[in-house]
């Protein structure tokens, strides 16, 4: 029992033997007092070791009843991996603890960081300061008012006023870490992200400024001059301009009053796209209150100084207050105000069916002046249950006033049923006519007058006596099996993440 207690003993005596401060070197040692005092007065190249850490100076005081050093002058502490200078030190040996000041400069090979004072433990290579530091890490330099660093994990810690400055972009935050080896930022308040070509909001992420890959969550935007884009999260890589957006998308073209959302997206900066997927909805907001809106499986909207265009891919869907529509894809020039729809479209009016293989609708004033029909080009009207006013043709022209349909030029192959009549209520037959080209005038969705072109055909019938092969126009063929309900567009809408504020900017 006595030897354990004498060899615990001497491993006591060797660990503090261990532990004590040493001199290595000093020009002049006398003793003295300091502040009352009793120590060990160096001066002139001044060393003392202590384990693996080396500390020099100018001037020292040695307090050997409690194994501390007072330093002044040329102080450096220097240990595997860690060199640490400044004018002046007091050095607490028993707990290992460093404080410095006065142009302090840590260097771990890696980064330096600058301040004036410093708190340092040369055990667990743990400092902080609260007056401010510059940290300078490869093209990175760092500055906050409080902070943090661990040499073991190679780890900074910032907090208030913290600004990353590379050759590429400025970095703020309210909290931020930085990890050495991997040059990652990493965000836990709110920061801002200002390059040449955008801005990036968020308040919890990541950020490697060497690959240039991040991650953007909790209010996670990126704006730049064409568009504003929001979601839940967002991975951006800034070398292939790309930026991957998850959950609750929002982009807002705040110029032309568009606003897409969805749950999936992609952003190609250097080719001006964004694609959105996962249940878009896009809105346009029109003149008197009026709203477009636009579904499909996918979205793309390119955006430039120049233009504006917005595609909507497989199972497209436009609905106004005047008109609903439906295809397989569409494209929308916002700034040229017309909308091109692909692959049987669909329209449907006030009384009217408007089809064909390829329609082009041309806005003025976000009101519907003119659409284009082409291929196999047709308007149906129900004129009564089982009756209906119909013409066809190759090409369609049809001309608006206030989106109501007031006249109708059809070539070539141009043929017509319509119910004529010679008031509101009394009919005077059933016109069938076959012409080359022909021209309708209609006055609230009536027709008023017909130009034929070119050889016209016509016959008329009394409504009771017309045989039943004239009622309907070769490949007369009803559509309204595909007219999208106003359903279908407010499940849409009430899936996406539209606020009050917007409503009111971009349409109800």
């Amino acid at each position: 029992m006595r030897i354990i207690l004498i060899f615990c003993l001497l491993i006591a005596f060797q660990a503090k033997a261990q532990d004590k401060i040493t001199i290595n070197n000093v020009d002049e040692l006398s003793l003295g007092y300091k502040n009352g005092r009793k120590a060990k007065v160096c001066n002139g190249n001044v060393s003392f070791s202590q384990g693996d850490v080396t500390l020099t100076c100018n001037q020292a005081y040695l307090y050997d009843d409690v194994n501390e050093v007072e330093a002044v002058g040329n102080v450096h502490i220097t240990q595997p991996g860690t060199t640490i200078t400044g004018g002046n030190l007091y050095y607490y040996g028993n707990t290992h603890e460093a404080v410095l000041t006065n142009n302090v400069v840590l260097n771990d090979g890696e980064s330096t960081l600058t301040t004036n004072s410093l708190h340092y433990n040369t055990t667990t290579k743990y400092g902080f300061y609260g007056n401010g530091a510059t940290i300078v890490s490869k093209e990175n330099t760092l500055t906050s008012q409080f902070g943090s660093y661990s040499g073991n994990t190679k780890m900074y810690g910032f907090r208030k006023n913290v600004k990353l400055v590379n050759p590429e972009y400025v970095m703020l935050s309210d909290t931020m870490q930085y990890h050495i080896p991997t040059s990652t930022a990493y965000f836990y308040g709110p920061t801002t992200i200002t390059a040449e070509n955008n801005v990036i909001l968020c308040k919890y992420g990541w950020y490697n400024t060497e690959t240039e890959q991040s991650l953007f969550t909790k209010g996670a935007t990126i704006l730049s001059a064409q568009n504003t884009i929001t979601a839940d999260s967002l991975l951006y890589d800034r070398k292939t301009a790309t930026g991957r957006a998850y959950g609750n998308i929002k982009m807002i073209d705040s110029l032309e009053k568009v606003i897409i959302f969805g749950e999936t997206g992609i952003h190609y900066r250097n080719g001006n796209q964004t694609t959105i997927y996962g249940n878009p909805l896009a809105k346009k907001a029109m003149d008197e209150g009026d709203t477009m809106r636009l579904i499909a499986d996918t979205f793309n909207y390119y955006s430039t100084d120049s233009m504006r265009d917005l595609s909507a891919y497989r199972n497209a869907k436009i609905l106004t207050k005047d008109m609903v529509g439906v295809c397989d894809s569409l494209i929308y020039s916002v700034k040229d105000s017309i909308i091109r729809m692909f692959y049987k479209p669909v329209l449907w009016t006030e009384n009217d069916e408007i089809s064909g293989e390829y329609i082009q609708i041309h806005l003025v004033d976000n009101s519907i002046n003119q659409m284009d029909i082409f291929e196999n080009a047709w308007i149906v009207q129900e004129e009564a249950v089982g009756h209906y006013n119909q013409i066809k043709g190759d090409t369609m022209y049809n001309y608006f006033v206030l989106n109501k349909l007031k006249e109708v030029f059809v070539f070539p192959n141009a043929e017509s049923i319509y119910y004529a009549k010679e008031s509101d209520t009394a009919y005077t037959g059933v016109n069938v006519i076959v012409c080359d080209q022909m021209r309708i005038k209609l006055d609230s969705q009536v027709v008023k007058k017909i130009v034929f072109y070119k050889q016209p055909k016509a016959n008329l019938y009394p409504v009771d006596k017309i045989p039943a092969d004239k009622m309907y126009l070769s490949g007369f063929e009803q559509k309204g099996d595909r007219k999208p309900s106003m359903k279908v567009f407010m499940r849409r809408e009430r899936g996406s993440t539209i606020g009050k504020e917007e409503n009111k900017q971009f349409g109800n």
